[in-house]
């Protein structure tokens, strides 16, 4: 059985911005398609976890042109504004 790899980051540290897609870069190198992201924010430190899908973050990258901290932080937000009637409030203005 082949282990998942695992990337950890800081989304606090804007200074190692790009070295998740260096990292994302090798291991989909390696015919990886998930990778187990351990990240964590300020001020708490502490550690979550979230499987990343390695083309997906990828396909953002390149027609968005984004930070990887934003597109991780997008990643991470998905969902949530479904879940909030986002849409009704618009349109109820």
């Amino acid at each position: 059985m082949k282990s998942i790899k695992s990337i950890l980051i800081d989304l606090a540290d804007k200074t190692s911005d790009n070295n998740i897609s260096k990292k994302l870069d090798e291991i989909a190198g390696d015919n990886e398609s998930e990778v187990k992201l351990e990240f964590s924010n300020a001020p708490d430190r502490k550690t979550k976890n979230m499987m990343l899908n390695v083309h997906l973050f990828s396909k953002i990258k390149k027609i968005q042109d984004l930070p990887d901290w934003v597109i991780i932080k997008l990643l991470l937000a998905e969902g949530k504004l479904k879940n909030i009637d986002f849409n009704k409030r618009l349109l109820n203005g």
